[in-house]
């Protein structure tokens, strides 16, 4: 079976391995990529979501 593209809030949080809450705070503060079709509910493209770890990871190794 095919992954899916889009994943739900619910989805993404255990994908990335957060709380609901860490990533609403994240999509609050436009830290992480999502979309809002019509302006209903959040989704996040998994691509978006790899790409994001490996940058968040890269970023951070000098601290």
């Amino acid at each position: 079976m095919k992954e899916k593209v889009y994943l739900t809030s619910k989805e993404a949080a255990e994908y990335l391995g957060l709380k609901m809450g860490g990533l609403y705070d994240l999509t609050k503060n436009k830290k992480i990529p999502f979309h809002k079709p019509n302006g209903k509910r959040l989704l996040f493209k998994r691509d978006e979501l790899d790409a994001w770890v490996v940058s968040s990871v890269t970023s951070n190794m000098g601290d």
